[in-house]
């Protein structure tokens, strides 16, 4: 049996920007490597949340680094990348030349990449399928999920709280009453909470919320002695509709309005039935003390302070 050898010649195209100088074609199973290559980048997007909805929202509203993170360090490897190849004249797998033609600046490369984001932006805000429920005729009922982290008023002894106001919630296999509501992987506890003053005005002041909870079994009382009537506490506010809660049909975690994220400014109403709080934005926090913790023996760090000899 003879085996047929093509040889490879180098052509060069005047009007081509970066020619290829690679004659041989991958033909037939060759071409499987690529769709195992294609398949695996395809995972590592989907498990990084790189093609999530809500990440691609998340990074437009400026509420995360996560997306920023993603095409930073990929801006910062191809850059690393192609000087590597410059400078140590690296080759391909085939031992060609791998030419990379200086890029000349145009104008329209803005103009392109505005329209790209805003497209990108439209698209990812029209097509989330928890925009395509809100639309429909019936849609689920909405659910409100409150994260109340007071570990930013005591790192050593604060903790999280996971409520929400919804005491109506029929199990979706059992078909009876459920005691708790989860979503995400966390459990959220009924509680008598209200909150509002969401809603940013049209002058362009940011929100006022105000929360509101139940005083009368005290469940909140000790955080509120103890830590500083929680000025400082983390409030994160979700909205979901319920056939995308754990265990439901259309589960997703990852199906839910963007976050609304304020701190507790200081509490203004507190008697035996309700506690009240004004919220603030992160922007408008002031006055900040850094660290928050100070090292003194008297706030549990025993050796400040004192000699040790060994």
């Amino acid at each position: 049996m003879s085996k047929v050898i093509e040889k490879k010649v180098k052509v060069t195209d005047d009007h081509c920007v970066a020619p290829n100088l690679r004659e041989d074609h991958d033909k037939g199973l060759e071409l499987l490597k690529y769709l195992i290559i294609g398949v695996v980048f395809g995972i590592v997007f989907v498990k990084a949340e790189i093609i999530s909805w809500f990440r691609i929202q998340e990074m437009f509203r400026l509420q995360s680094f996560h997306m920023y993170g993603v095409i930073g360090s990929a801006v910062v490897t191809g850059i690393i990348s192609v000087q590597l190849i410059k400078r140590l004249n690296i080759k391909t797998i085939h031992g060609e030349e791998i030419v990379i033609p200086d890029k000349v600046f145009k104008k329209g490369q803005i103009i392109g990449g505005f329209i790209f984001g805003l497209g990108w932006a439209i698209n990812t805000i029209m097509t989330s399928t928890i925009n395509i429920e809100a639309k429909k005729a019936a849609a689920q009922p909405l659910v409100e999920l409150f994260e109340l982290d007071t570990r930013p008023c005591d790192p050593v002894n604060g903790m999280v709280y996971y409520f929400t106001p919804m005491t109506q919630y029929v199990g979706p296999h059992t078909g009876q009453p459920e005691q708790y509501v989860r979503f995400g992987g966390r459990t959220y506890m009924p509680f008598p909470i209200q909150a509002s003053g969401w809603d940013y005005t049209f002058d362009g002041a940011p929100a006022k919320p105000k929360l509101i909870v139940s005083n009368t079994n005290k469940f909140l009382q000790a955080a509120v002695n103890n830590l500083g009537d929680l000025v400082g506490a983390k409030l994160i506010r979700t909205r979901t509709f319920m056939n995308f809660l754990d265990g439901q049909p259309d589960a997703d975690p990852g199906q839910h309005f963007p976050k609304d994220i304020f701190y507790v400014d200081q509490k203004t109403i507190h008697n035996k039935n309700v506690i009240e709080w004004a919220l603030i934005s992160s922007v408008e926090r002031g006055g900040i003390q850094l660290p928050l913790r100070q090292i003194l023996p008297s706030t549990g760090f025993e050796g400040v302070g004192g000699l040790r000899l060994k």
